[in-house]
C-alpha cells in the first residue's frame, strides 16, 4: 500500500474538517465591512434533480498537473463555533441542514498537486436537492463574515476532540451560477513537529437545485485561485447532461 506523506494527509484532513495539534492564531481586532454578495447576471435556471451517480458525473477530471486523491469521509459527530454565528461561515449552519433535508444526491472528489510547501489539495462537493437551494445559505455566510475574523471551532471526528482557532475573511472570486461567495479560512497546524499556516479557500456556488462547494487547501497566501472558479463552472455546466 502506498503511504501518503504526512503533509498530504494533514491538508486533506483540514479540508474535510472545515467543509468545512493547532495553536492560537495572531488575530487582529480590525472590523471589516460586510462583503458585497457575488452574483452572476440573471439567467433562466432549470430545476435539475440528480441522484448520487448523476452528481458524481458532474465532477470533472483533475486539471492538468493534478492527480486524483480520495476524499476522507470520516464522519464528524458534532460541530459548533464561538461565536455561534460563525458556523454559517463554514456553511454548516441551519440553512445547510435545511438543504440536506431535501438532498436527492451527493458526490465528492479530490485532487492534489505539488509536494512539501508547494502542496495544494482541491476538494469538490456537489449536492443536488428536490427544491432550489435557498439564498439564505450563502447570504448568512456573507453576513456572518465581519464578525468571524477570529473564532473557535469545536467538534468530534473519528473519536478525536477538535479545538481549532480560525480566522475567516471574504475571498474575491469570479462569479459562478446564480450566487457565489468566496471565503478564506486561515489556521495554524503542527505537522511532523513543524508549525505551518494553512489557507482553506472556498468557493460556494448556488445554482437552481445544485450546491457546489470547492475548497483549495494550501500554504501560500498568493497561490493561484483559478482552480476554484474553473472547477465550479465545469460542474454547473455538466449538470444538464448528467440529469439525462
Amino acid at each position: 500500500m502506498t503511504r501518503r506523506p504526512a503533509r498530504v494527509a494533514a491538508a486533506c484532513a483540514l479540508g474535510l474538517l472545515l467543509l468545512p495539534g493547532c495553536t492560537a492564531l495572531p488575530f487582529g481586532d480590525d472590523e471589516e465591512e460586510a462583503p458585497v454578495p457575488t452574483t452572476s447576471a440573471p439567467r433562466q435556471v432549470e430545476s435539475y434533480v440528480l441522484d448520487d451517480e448523476q452528481a458524481a458525473r458532474t465532477i470533472p477530471e483533475p486539471l492538468p498537473g493534478w492527480d486524483r486523491s480520495p476524499v476522507d469521509d470520516t464522519p464528524t459527530r458534532w460541530r459548533k463555533t464561538d461565536p455561534p454565528a460563525c458556523i454559517d461561515v463554514l456553511l454548516l449552519g441551519q440553512p445547510r441542514r435545511d438543504a440536506k433535508a431535501m438532498q436527492s444526491g451527493q458526490a465528492s472528489d479530490g485532487a492534489t498537486t505539488g509536494s512539501g510547501d508547494s502542496l495544494r489539495v482541491l476538494n469538490v462537493t456537489v449536492e443536488s436537492h428536490e427544491q432550489p437551494v435557498a439564498p439564505a445559505l450563502l447570504d448568512r455566510a456573507q453576513q456572518a463574515l465581519p464578525g468571524c475574523s477570529a473564532f473557535a471551532f469545536y467538534g468530534e471526528q473519528g473519536g478525536s476532540q477538535l479545538d481549532e482557532r480560525i480566522s475567516a475573511e471574504a475571498l474575491p472570486t469570479q462569479a459562478v451560477g446564480q450566487q457565489s461567495v468566496g471565503i478564506r479560512k486561515t489556521l495554524l497546524a503542527k505537522v511532523g513537529g513543524e508549525q505551518k499556516t494553512y489557507y482553506l479557500d472556498t468557493l460556494a456556488v448556488r445554482d437552481g437545485n445544485t450546491l457546489v462547494v470547492v475548497t483549495l487547501t494550501h500554504t501560500d497566501p498568493q497561490t493561484d485561485l483559478s482552480p476554484l472558479g474553473t472547477t465550479a463552472q465545469k460542474v454547473i455546466a455538466a449538470v444538464p447532461e448528467a440529469a439525462r
